[in-house]
């Protein structure tokens, strides 16, 4: 049988080079390449494109997410692994929902890549039926106004429409999370012709009406924007995954 054809996608130098130095000697995969962002993920792919892609979700420029929804052409004929330490249940059903076979989460040891990526390129792709994203974010949508309902938030609110908006940009690349004053604000600003402050502040608004209403329970302390945001999207996963 011939060797695997794999394409490491991670910017961490110390992670590839001791993967690559434990898989070169075995004869079920050859390291065709090696990449730091996703943009050279999908230069590669456009070539000769390998059997398998190992991808951090984390890479420089285009995140993992979303290299694998512009690559999804590429779906059946290639099976992309994510191995990542940034880990949550939003990011693994995304990733599923954009055709990921199969999941490792670092520390990982050489073993395991070597047999997951042997494993999801002998099912192509199978592990994984990709859910129709369009009705899944209609039902999502739908979702976190109930969710917004139940806490009292009134539609004509102004932050209303941007939290549902903030949820979907969350949903669809949960790494903007992380960088909320840099990336998560900005892009929803851009997308609302509006200021990253006032998006802030918008955002602000609604928490602060739900913590007077008692919206949140016993907790004595109001969430950030980036924590309620979060907490919408536990809500929403678990939601999706009853319904």
């Amino acid at each position: 049988m011939a060797a695997v054809k794999l394409l490491i996608a991670d910017p961490n130098a110390s992670f590839v080079r001791k993967l690559t130095t434990y898989l070169h000697p075995r004869s079920e995969i050859e390291v065709v390449d090696c990449c730091k962002s996703g943009d050279a993920v999908l230069h590669r792919l456009s070539g000769n494109a390998p059997d398998a892609v190992l991808t951090e979700l984390i890479l420089d420029g285009m995140d993992g997410l979303a290299m694998m929804s512009k690559a999804h052409g590429y779906l059946g004929h290639v099976s992309f692994i994510v191995c990542t330490d940034f880990f949550n249940p939003i990011c693994i059903r995304r990733a599923r929902d954009l055709g990921a076979s199969a999941f490792l989460c670092k520390p990982v040891t050489g073993l395991a890549v070597l047999e997951t990526v042997c494993e999801s390129v002998r099912l192509r792709g199978d592990a994984f039926a990709p859910d129709p994203l369009p009705a899944r974010e209609e039902r999502a949508e739908n979702i976190v106004r109930q969710l917004l309902s139940r806490f009292g938030v009134p539609a004509h609110m102004e932050g209303y429409g941007l939290i549902c908006q903030a949820v979907r940009f969350a949903l669809d690349k949960p790494i903007l999370l992380q960088s909320m004053t840099k990336e998560f604000y900005p892009e929803l600003a851009r997308a609302n012709h509006s200021t990253p402050h006032r998006v802030e502040r918008n955002i602000r608004s609604v928490i602060n009406r739900i913590f007077e209403r008692g919206g949140f329970g016993d907790q004595e302390k109001k969430p950030t924007n980036r924590e309620f945001i979060a907490m919408l999207m536990e809500d929403l996963d678990h939601a999706l995954q009853i319904i």
